[in-house]
């Protein structure tokens, strides 16, 4: 690194404005030695920063650094160095997600699109920052696996838990979408194209496939691959559990990099997880690790918007079966029975 400061000041000059600069501070003053927290904020983007000073009204512009900033935890720099490296992977979209679709566009993300889109930029470069799937979004998989009912493809602040959910269920599709339509390159057409949200998925997978699908097919593909356990390629069922086409790479002086996404299943999750990681959330509540939850034909649960529940009827052992339905529910839900 070079063109730092470690005295607690810092100047902005003429020239900070063309480096990416990172900021590392106590964020919240929310952590002491005594009390060992390891939750908490790790860092930032600010967009602020990208606005010039003109006023002393006491607008959040006035304190524009005038420049491209990041802000990272300083209990985090020290003593979590792979969450702050995935941090930093994360953040870097969110800016580059500002400049292109909120400047450059004048769109408006939703949060979930946003979020996905960054946590996908953790994905593609864990391999690069040495990371295990413990310091990797794919930790938000048995979040998803167990709770995916209660919340759908959107961003909800009510609650923690809700909160939580809202970043593993936008990952789990993003996740699913890069490995089943062409890695990375999607999420390069996401980033760059005239859409947000469901549009720009849709849009980015069929630039990418000379398909047509619209946003129903995926989702019901993507409830396919929460079905279908099986990797006989034979069947072709949509699935999480291949590895991702690397049609893109970076090379430096020494080496190319093709951002490898590995293939996940979602059968066998705990295999991806240090022993420290699932002895501490294997019991809980709101974790599972051994494939999506299936619930109860009689269930009946609210849907949320882009979402889905998960039912198993059962086994048919005769060359007939008969299946009643109850005409309840809203008029924009599409059931689907999958039979494997």
């Amino acid at each position: 690194m070079s063109d730092y400061d470690d005295t607690g000041s810092y100047t902005v000059n003429g020239t900070s404005y063309q480096k990416v600069n990172i900021v590392v501070y106590d964020i919240g003053n929310d952590y002491t030695a005594s009390s060992g927290s390891s939750t908490g904020i790790v860092g930032y983007f600010y967009a602020k920063d990208y606005y010039y000073s003109s006023s002393t009204t006491n607008s959040v512009i006035d304190y524009s650094n005038v420049g491209k900033y990041f802000y990272i935890d300083a209990y985090y720099a020290v003593d979590y160095t792979d969450t702050v490296y995935s941090t930093l992977a994360h953040e870097f979209q969110h800016m580059i997600n500002w400049g292109v679709k909120d400047m450059d566009q004048g769109l408006d993300p939703s949060t979930w699109y946003n979020e996905m889109m960054s946590m996908l930029s953790e994905d593609m470069m864990r391999n690069y920052l040495g990371l295990d799937y413990d310091d990797a979004p794919e930790d938000r998989l048995p979040l998803f696996e167990r709770c995916y009912k209660d919340n759908g493809l959107e961003y909800r602040s009510t609650s923690s838990y809700l909160t939580l959910l809202s970043y593993a269920n936008s990952y789990a599709f993003g996740a699913w979408v890069l490995r089943q339509f062409g890695g990375v390159q999607v999420l390069a057409d996401m980033s760059s194209n005239a859409y947000v949200d469901m549009s720009s998925v849709v849009h980015a997978v069929n630039s990418v496939n000379g398909t047509s699908y619209d946003a129903e097919d995926l989702l019901k593909m993507y409830a396919e691959a929460c079905i279908f356990n099986t990797t006989d390629s034979s069947y072709a069922y949509p699935t999480f559990n291949q590895a991702a086409a690397e049609t893109l790479s970076y090379s430096d002086d020494s080496t190319t990099y093709t951002y490898p996404l590995e293939a996940l299943d979602l059968w066998n999750l705990a295999d991806l997880f240090t022993s420290s990681f699932t002895s501490s959330y294997s019991n809980t509540t709101y974790y599972k690790y051994d494939g999506p939850e299936l619930y109860g034909y009689n269930a009946a649960y609210e849907i949320r918007p882009y979402g889905m529940t998960l039912v198993d009827v059962g086994e048919v052992t005769d060359s007939t079966v008969t299946l009643t339905f109850s005409t309840n529910g809203s008029g924009t839900e599409h059931l689907y029975i999958m039979v494997q």
